[in-house]
């Protein structure tokens, strides 16, 4: 076990930044694995359908482009899935196995994928907003709206880590985010904001590189080594800085259930069905 404490500790949005690195840093290599089991393909399909099954037609256009979204979102969701049994079992035991962190979550694959679908209906009445003809309905429609999808967000922000280690569907996972978050909500978007914030500055270091090269080749807008290059940096992004949030993420979870039910590794172990070394 990596910790000697028989008992998980709360912690400040400096401890969990800590604590994020430290895991990440321990077991770089894996959790860069268990992102581009997924991603890599996921570009790869996603390259496919926006550059090689573009059609004439509005409705072929926003077909592939929901398809596309829908696969990164899925392959997004199931990669966190994975990452979630990942930070615990480094706990518990000390490492981590690829292949049975991708087990437990295709054993939840269907929560999963219909959380994937809730996230896309949401944002798709969000995109569906400016559509309103009306400008003074627009510039009241529209804030609300949003403040209704970032106040679900934060609601609803600890379900993947509900159905990976507890083993909620999706509806219960759901009421459980919304439990554990559930008079913690302006502490839980503080602390969202700044780890999303952190990722956003490393997406930025990574994606530099890729920014260069296209100032150097001087490649068109919508020109297929523009795409390739930004599809690169996207699924670059997403192997070596996703798991940072998806590590931030579990961690959270763990510090509200710590505060809210004292929860231990025994615990811990006990859910994840694991023995502690």
């Amino acid at each position: 076990m990596l910790n000697n404490s028989s008992t998980l500790s709360p912690r400040s949005v400096g401890g969990l930044l800590d604590e994020t690195f430290s895991v990440f840093r321990r077991h770089f290599l894996r959790f860069a694995s268990l992102s581009a089991i997924v991603q890599m393909p996921v570009g790869l399909a996603t390259l496919v359908l926006l550059q090689y099954l573009d059609g004439d037609s509005y409705v072929w256009d926003t077909a592939t482009f929901v398809a596309a979204f829908l696969i990164g979102a899925f392959g997004t969701l199931f990669a966190y899935g994975a990452a979630v049994h990942a930070v615990g079992q480094q706990y518990v035991t000390g490492k981590i196995s690829v292949r049975t962190c991708y087990a437990k979550a295709w054993w939840r694959v269907m929560s999963l994928s219909l959380l994937t679908l809730g996230v896309t209906a949401t944002l798709a009445v969000v995109l569906a907003t400016p559509t309103v003809s009306d400008q003074t309905r627009f510039v009241l429609v529209a804030p609300l709206m949003m403040v209704i999808v970032v106040a679900f967000a934060i609601y609803w922000s600890m379900a993947v880590q509900s159905v990976i280690v507890e083993g909620h569907k999706v509806v219960g996972a759901l009421k459980r985010s919304f439990g554990l978050v559930r008079g913690s909500w302006w502490r839980v978007f503080g602390i969202t904001m700044v780890l999303g914030l952190v990722t956003l500055g490393l997406a930025i270091l990574v994606s530099i590189p890729f920014a260069v090269a296209l100032t150097i080749l001087g490649a068109d807008e919508g020109a297929t080594i523009s795409n390739l290059l930004l599809l690169l940096a996207d699924t670059l992004v997403r192997i070596v800085v996703m798991p940072v949030l998806f590590i931030s993420g579990t961690l959270l979870y763990y510090d509200l259930r710590v505060r809210k039910e004292e929860y231990d590794f025994s615990k811990l172990s006990q859910e994840m069905g694991v023995a502690a070394a």
